[in-house]
Order: C-alpha cells, then sequence, then structure tokens
C-alpha cells in the first residue's frame, strides 16, 4: 500500500458561501483516494463564528480529512476594496496565501461555486515546472474579447473588454479564470512575494473582475494552462454555441470540476450533483429559501421587478422568515 499525502485545498468566503463550500468539501471527500488526506483550510470573514463552524463540521461525515478555520480578514491592508457592491473583500483572500504560515509546497485553490465530479488528485498531481500557477482559460472573456463585447452600463470602465484588457490588464495572450488555481507556492516564495505585495496594494484602484483581473496582469507568462476540464463553466446553451463560432473551446462534457451557480438553477445549468449533495446536509432548506426569493425576482417582468431598497429587501426578508420557521420545524422534529 502506498504511503499516504496531504493534499492542501483552500477556499476563501463569509458566512452566506458556508453552505456551498460545504457540498464542494463533501464531494472531494466523496472522490478522494483512499490513502489521500485532505486538509481543508477555509480563510473566512469575521462573520464565521463558533456556532458556524459547529453547524459545517456537523454536516460533514467523520473521515480522515481535516479541516481548519483560518480568520485573515484582519491581514488584508486597509486600503483593500471592491470596485462593485456585488463583491465582498474576501474575494481578496487568496491573494494572502503566501503570505499565511502554512508548510505546503503546492496548494489548490477553489471558488466555493463549484461542483467537484472527479478525485482531485489528477489536478494536484500536475508538475508545475517553474510556473508559478495553473490555471484554467476563461472561455468567456476569449469570446467577449473576440467579438468587441462591450462591457455593462454598470461596470466602472466604459468601452469594450478588448478594450479593458489592452488598457488595464496588458493584454495578455491568454486570459485565465481565478477559480481554480493550483498554486506552486515554494515558486512564489522564492520569486514572486514582491509581485504579491503588488497586487495587494493595487487592489485600491479597482478592477473589473477584481482578484482574477490581478493575477492576469501581476503573473502574465508564469502560469500553466491547464485542461478545460479542470474548470468546465455553466454557460446557456446560446452563449456556448456563440462562442464556439468564434474558435473558443467549449467542448468539455465530462470535467473534473464545474464552475457556476448551481444553488440558483441557472438554464442549462446540470444542477443535480450540487442538489443531491446539498440535501445531505442541514442547509437544504436555508439555499432552497434564497434560491425560492431569487426566483421570484428574476420571475417579475423587468418592468415591474422591485429595483428599490425596500421592495426588493422586503421579499427577502419574507424569505428569511420562513427559512428560519422551516429550520427550527425541522429541527425539532430531529430532536
Amino acid at each position: 500500500m502506498s504511503a499516504s499525502r496531504i493534499i492542501p485545498v483552500f477556499f476563501t468566503g463569509n458566512r452566506k458561501y458556508l453552505p456551498h463550500i460545504c457540498v464542494a468539501v463533501r464531494q472531494i471527500m466523496k472522490h478522494a483516494a483512499e490513502n489521500d488526506v485532505y486538509h481543508f483550510h477555509l480563510l473566512t470573514a469575521d462573520d464565521v463564528g463558533k456556532k458556524e463552524k459547529k453547524r459545517f463540521l456537523g454536516n460533514l461525515p467523520q473521515t480522515r480529512h481535516h479541516v481548519f478555520f483560518d480568520m485573515v480578514e484582519d491581514k488584508l491592508p486597509k486600503e483593500v476594496c471592491c470596485s462593485s457592491s456585488s463583491w465582498s473583500r474576501t474575494v481578496y483572500y487568496r491573494l494572502l496565501i503566501p503570505f499565511l504560515p502554512y508548510e505546503y509546497d503546492k496548494v489548490i485553490f477553489l471558488d466555493g461555486d463549484i461542483t467537484v465530479h472527479e478525485d482531485l488528485a489528477s489536478l494536484y498531481e500536475i508538475d508545475l515546472g517553474e510556473n508559478l500557477m495553473g490555471m484554467v482559460p476563461d472561455e468567456v472573456m476569449e469570446y467577449f474579447r473576440k467579438n468587441d463585447q462591450k462591457l455593462g452600463p454598470n461596470d466602472y470602465w466604459e468601452g469594450t473588454y478588448a478594450e479593458y484588457c489592452k488598457k488595464e490588464i496588458g493584454n495578455p495572450s491568454c486570459y485565465y479564470y481565478s477559480a481554480v488555481q493550483l498554486m506552486n507556492l515554494k515558486k512564489i516564495r522564492e520569486s514572486a512575494m514582491d509581485l504579491y505585495r503588488e497586487m495587494l496594494r493595487e487592489t485600491s484602484r479597482g478592477y473589473l473582475l477584481q482578484d482574477q483581473d490581478l493575477l492576469n496582469k501581476y503573473l502574465a507568462g508564469r502560469i500553466l494552462r491547464l485542461d478545460n476540464r479542470f474548470l468546465a463553466n455553466t454557460l446557456p446553451s446560446g452563449m456556448l454555441r456563440a462562442a464556439a463560432s468564434w474558435g473558443v473551446d467549449v467542448s468539455v462534457r465530462t470535467p473534473c470540476i464545474s464552475h457556476g451557480k448551481f444553488f440558483r438553477m441557472l438554464p442549462d445549468c446540470d444542477s443535480e450533483s450540487y442538489w443531491n449533495t446539498l440535501r445531505e446536509t442541514d442547509y437544504f432548506f436555508d439555499i432552497q429559501g434564497e434560491f425560492a426569493s431569487e426566483l421570484i425576482l428574476y420571475a417579475l417582468h423587468w418592468n415591474y421587478r422591485p429595483t428599490g431598497i425596500f421592495p426588493a429587501a422586503l421579499v427577502r426578508f419574507c424569505f428569511a422568515v420562513l427559512r428560519a420557521s422551516i429550520g427550527k420545524l425541522r429541527a425539532r422534529k430531529r430532536k
């Protein structure tokens, strides 16, 4: 029997994302090889307290794998900001990983909104050589750059994605997702700590895609291109066809990792794996309530959709009450 090895996997997020991270962790455990031991590090915000940690751990099976909660909010520079209110400062926690006191030479970083279909050992075993990182190309950005897609009206930068990449990021030949990163921590500590410090300083400027833009800008030429199966994006079929017509590779259909907001049940999402795993936890009713409130908002005709703070907040509040009531009834039933 081969010796046991440790595979470190990092996530970042606040309390809201814990249910989705829980799903990903359960799936990784399910597919793990018998001799591998996973160390899961959750870089979390201050809103994750003892109660949230206990609930998270209670929703995981008792296995040989280990989960660690690491509070890192105070390690971010005070100047760190996000260019959009829809983003949280937690997106920058992944830039702190090289500065944290871990002894790993190589780690996997994953976004919380992913679904894992296979053993992650195949990703961890990839030899990065002298590269600092292994990442998957972003086919959406590639498509938008090729067809001169304009940025949305609410984005802080006017113009097209191609113009934005050229002016703000340096027009990299390949633009990568930050949702899956195979990090060569040994090489980063040896030769790229100054680059990571500069990225953290640059967060105060604000970027369209936050940390993802920074990684593409500062690590250009030192990123190993990973196979698309390690991050198959969940896109509507219409966009897939359009992207393919521009020569973008969207051929992956048997992924190791799928990326997308499965908990929102977007069209064309293969969300069965996510929901089946979620049903094994007591987060299920919480996310169903969240999904229901979003479904109502999206189902309303755009002319009548509640765009003001009060109407939208009222809908969310009603479902929060419903979600809490169902949770209490379920807890009583278990007793």
